[in-house]
């Protein structure tokens, strides 16, 4: 059984990491889409 404290930091460490992972993409994906956008 998981409880909610386990839960909850192994959905924070996942989110974090996938955050830590995906930041560098975001922002040159966000740079891109304002530049395209104008």
């Amino acid at each position: 059984m998981i409880t909610t404290v386990n839960f909850s930091q192994t959905v924070k460490r996942i989110t974090d990491f996938y955050q830590l992972k995906k930041w560098p993409e975001y922002q040159h994906y966000r740079q891109y889409h304002f530049s395209k956008s104008g």
